[in-house]
C-alpha cells in the first residue's frame, strides 16, 4: 500500500509530540464500529491526582471532591480533538455524576453530556445511587439495542471499568467494548493514544 506524502508528514509530526499515527483504515475501522449498535466507547476520567474522594465529600459540591488538575483538563481537550480527528464528529456522551467525570465529558466537546447514575463510582460509595456492574451492563445493552444514530461514549471511573470488563485503566484511557453473542459487554480494543 502506497502512503501519501501528507500522511507520512502527519505521522512524523505526530510522533514528535508523542501521538500515535493510525492509518486511515485502522482509525475509521473502530470508528465505524461505534455506529453498528454492538460497540461503544468507555473511558476513565482524565487526570485527577489522588485516590478516592476526601472524607465527607458532597456529590453536588465539586469543591469537596477530587477534581481534574490542569493536566487533566488539557488531557480531556486533547482526547476530544483526537476523537474528532479519528472521525467522531458527534456522540451521545454519558457520564458519572462525579465532577471529574462531568468535566472530562464536557471538555471532550463532542456532544451533549448527560449524567447517568449507572456510571457512578463504586469506590467506597455510600450514596444511594445504582452502582453495580449489572446496572451499567443493562445501561449499555439498552442504549445499543435502541436505534440511536450517534455512537455511545461513557466517562466513568477505573473501579467501574475494572468491575465490568476486568481491565485496569489509566487516566483518560479509552476502550471500545462490544456486545458478545449473549449480549454481554466485553473488551474489543484499547484506544490508548
Amino acid at each position: 500500500m502506497k502512503l501519501s506524502p501528507i500522511f507520512v508528514i502527519s505521522c512524523l509530526l505526530l510522533s514528535l509530540v508523542g501521538e500515535p499515527c493510525l492509518s486511515q483504515t485502522e482509525s475509521s475501522g473502530w470508528v465505524r464500529l461505534l455506529y453498528d449498535h454492538k460497540h461503544a466507547l468507555i473511558m476513565r476520567h482524565a487526570r485527577a491526582p489522588g485516590v478516592g474522594d476526601p472524607a465527607g465529600f458532597i456529590l453536588s459540591d465539586c469543591a469537596s471532591q477530587r477534581n481534574l488538575n490542569d493536566q487533566g483538563r488539557e488531557q480531556a481537550k486533547e482526547i476530544g480533538a483526537w476523537l474528532k480527528k479519528s472521525g467522531i464528529e458527534q456522540a451521545s456522551v454519558y457520564t458519572s455524576p462525579w465532577c471529574r467525570c462531568v468535566d472530562t465529558a464536557k471538555l471532550l466537546d463532542i456532544g451533549k453530556v448527560e449524567v447517568a447514575p449507572e456510571l457512578a463510582s463504586t469506590f467506597e460509595n455510600n450514596l444511594s445511587l445504582p452502582n453495580k456492574s449489572e446496572d451499567l451492563r443493562k445501561f449499555i445493552v439498552n442504549y445499543l439495542n435502541l436505534s440511536h444514530k450517534l455512537p455511545l461514549i461513557m466517562v466513568t471511573h477505573e473501579v467501574n471499568i475494572l468491575a465490568l470488563l476486568n481491565v485496569e485503566t489509566s487516566s483518560g484511557e479509552m476502550l471500545v467494548i462490544e456486545l458478545n453473542d449473549q449480549g454481554e459487554p466485553r473488551l474489543f480494543k484499547s484506544l490508548e493514544r
